[in-house]
């Protein structure tokens, strides 16, 4: 009969076991070379406090990447960080994506009770540019979409184009598919559901997707707010720049506001 001692392994001794335990946490000085990575990215600054948020966000990537120490995961950052492939995933994995459809709906009220009677009668303008920077997953894209395309009998003849901008391609590319689930469409008004959203066919599967037609009035394209210009996005007659700022120190909300005034149509030089 064997010997059950001759099976005896020593549970302390980890050479035994394929091992794939993280076991360092994030130091200050991780904590400190990520944060000024992400600032001179994205321009948000992370206070120390934001330690525990940041090392927990970054957990699941570095597991993915088989990296076990957050200094290892600095170097593939900075190594890889001329094709911007890593820093496109930090940037996806730390930034909040809070966003609803008629989120604020007095400005979409202004939109077209004012701005829209603005440049149709006064400055008789009848193609009109809208860009949502910071667009998300498109939801105010779309809502702009919807109280336009509802109140364009008005304005005969009148126009219009939006475009969608976020520094997050996943983001994007969920604005540019134009499918939201149930939950995501309730703050949509029940006639606009009607005439602006089609479910899908399968009535187990609870997605709505925007029709073609405000699709086509639409556009989507990465940018980073913090690019020195945004020559490559072209003017604009109204812009919307929600719930963005707040995240900026206000050396880098001034320099934002100066480039966004700049991308504005001047209507009294025309």
């Amino acid at each position: 009969m064997m010997n059950t001692k001759d099976f005896k392994i020593d549970l302390m001794d980890k050479s035994n076991f394929k091992y794939n335990i993280f076991e360092r946490k994030m130091t200050d000085t991780d904590f400190d070379i990520i944060s000024k990575i992400v600032t001179n990215e994205l321009g948000i600054k992370m206070p120390p406090q934001k330690k525990t948020l940041l090392e927990a966000r970054l957990f699941k990537r570095l597991k993915e990447l088989n990296l076990d120490s957050y200094e290892k995961y600095i170097k593939h950052l900075t190594k890889n960080n001329n094709d911007n492939e890593e820093i496109t995933t930090l940037i996806d994995l730390i930034t909040t994506n809070k966003t609803d459809f008629f989120r604020e709906p007095k400005h979409f009220d202004i939109l077209v009770n004012e701005s829209l009677n603005y440049f149709y009668n006064e400055i008789k303008k009848n193609s009109i540019n809208i860009w949502s920077a910071g667009c998300s997953s498109g939801e105010e894209v779309y809502t702009i979409a919807m109280v336009i395309e509802d109140k364009i009998k008005i304005y005969p003849s009148m126009d219009y184009k939006i475009l969608g901008t976020d520094i997050s391609q996943r983001m994007i590319n969920s604005a540019v598919s134009a499918v939201y689930n149930e939950s995501k469409i309730a703050d949509i008004p029940f006639s606009y559901k009607k005439k602006f959203l089609m479910k899908h066919k399968n009535n187990e599967i609870k997605n709505y997707r925007i029709v073609p037609e405000l699709r086509a009035k639409t556009s989507f394209l990465k940018h980073n707010l913090m690019n020195e210009n945004y020559n490559e996005l072209g003017v604009f007659d109204i812009i919307f720049c929600r719930n963005v700022m707040i995240y900026f120190d206000n050396p880098t909300q001034s320099k934002l506001i100066s480039k966004i005034f700049n991308s504005l149509n001047n209507f009294h030089n025309q």
